[in-house]
Order: C-alpha cells, then sequence, then structure tokens
C-alpha cells in the first residue's frame, strides 16, 4: 500500500502543470519547463534503479547499455532545453519514447514480479498520459 502512495505522490508533478496552464494559475512556459524537468529526472531516476537489479546477478550486458542510454536520454532532454534547442513537443516525444522503453526493460527485467510491474504499468501509463495532455493543452494554446 506504501509503495502505492509514494507512486501515486510521485504523479503530482506530471498532473499539476498541465493544470496550472488550465487554470490561469502558472504561465505556460514555466508550467512546461517544470513539467519537462521533472520528467527528464524520473525517466533518468528509473533508468539508474535497472542498475540495482543489473547488480544482482548476471544480465546481459545490453541491460546497463539501455539503462546508460536512457538516462542519457533523460539528460539530453535536460541539457537541449537549457539551451533552447530542442522544441518542447520533440522533449515530450524523447521522454514518451524513453518511459516506454524503459517500462519494457523493466518487463524484460522483473519477469515473475506482478506486483512491481502492475504498478509500473498503472504509473507508467498515467505518466504517458499527462505527456498526451500537456502536449494537448500547449497545441491549444499555438
Amino acid at each position: 500500500m506504501q509503495r502505492i502512495l509514494f507512486g501515486l505522490l510521485g504523479l503530482i508533478p506530471f498532473i499539476f502543470p498541465p493544470m496550472a496552464i488550465l487554470m490561469g494559475w502558472l504561465p505556460s512556459a514555466q508550467s512546461q519547463s517544470i513539467f519537462l524537468l521533472y520528467s527528464a529526472i524520473i525517466l533518468t531516476f528509473l533508468a539508474g534503479s535497472q542498475w540495482g537489479y543489473a547488480l544482482r546477478g548476471s544480465v546481459p550486458k545490453e541491460t546497463l547499455t539501455i539503462s546508460i542510454v536512457l538516462s542519457l536520454v533523460g539528460w539530453f532532454v535536460l541539457v537541449a532545453m537549457d539551451l533552447s534547442a530542442l522544441p518542447s513537443r520533440w522533449a515530450l516525444l524523447l521522454l514518451v519514447l524513453g518511459f516506454i522503453a524503459c517500462l519494457v526493460q523493466d518487463y524484460r527485467l522483473y519477469r515473475g514480479q506482478s506486483a512491481y510491474l502492475k504498478l509500473r504499468t498503472m504509473l507508467t501509463g498515467i505518466v504517458l498520459l499527462a505527456h498526451l495532455v500537456l502536449s494537448i493543452v500547449l497545441m491549444g494554446l499555438a
């Protein structure tokens, strides 16, 4: 139960920015930055957490490679945003692809741990939906 609560609390920064735009609480540029920063951080966190599994025993080499690549995607989005070199729609797309890849990797690593995979699937589904909602909200403002 505690894992579910913490997982749901971790969704707040994904839900707040689109809502803040729609409610007029924050300008869209600030809300978008808040969302993308948190999204990149969480993607990097999830990718890094796969190292814990990899350190438990022998895993295919690509496990660590995929984890590093996903962490670098999160880092790239942060750097490119800071340099204003990446349009938000591309940042959102890269992050969505990263979350999907991370979930696929978790299914490969955590076979047989259905409670964890159910939680990850639910949380990732909500995260992906939040990315879609932010995209729609931003398109409506363009």
